[in-house]
């Protein structure tokens, strides 16, 4: 059995509780399907640097491989075991994690998911789905997104599949 990375988003409001304002938020965490594997990457809020980590489903989790950061400062050291490259911090985690758990705020530009082909796109809350709109006026604060390993089944869901 292959086993994919799946995403959860929830949404929260000010007080860090879900949201239930939204008069059709679903009850259940929305989910799409990523793929196998894929980098996870961000510019850093203060920095405006890029910050990238490439993980792989297992059954156990989610695997951290490797992560790059294409420069450094306001707490984004690379590790002691990073080696400096072409402009870019690498290192070798190599870390099993049960998921990864990312929060995204309308006040930051969007976490963007790349897949094995390095097709990228932005990480942006369902808001869609049940007519929130993504701006300061909305009761949701933040999106709770989760990233977690999930078996095959759902592989004909996979984000990009069908379109």
């Amino acid at each position: 059995m292959h086993w994919l990375l799946c995403l959860s988003w929830a949404a929260f409001g000010a007080s860090g509780a879900r949201d239930v304002s939204l008069p059709d938020a679903p009850l259940a965490p929305i989910q799409e399907v990523l793929g196998a594997a894929g980098t996870l990457r961000w510019r850093h809020s203060i920095e405006k640097i890029w910050w990238e980590e490439e993980y792989t489903a297992e059954p156990g989790g989610v695997r951290l491989r490797t992560a790059r950061v294409r420069g450094s400062g306001a707490g984004m050291e690379p590790p002691p075991d990073a080696h400096f490259a072409h402009g870019v911090w690498v290192y070798r985690p190599n870390r099993l994690l049960p998921k990864v758990v990312l929060t995204h705020s309308s006040f930051v530009a969007p976490y963007e998911w790349c897949d094995e082909g390095n097709r990228c796109r932005a990480l942006l809350p369902p808001t869609s789905r049940f007519g929130a709109k993504q701006d300061q006026t909305t009761s949701v604060s933040a999106w709770r997104m989760e990233i977690a390993p999930c078996r095959d089944e759902q592989e004909k869901r996979v984000l990009g599949a069908d379109r």
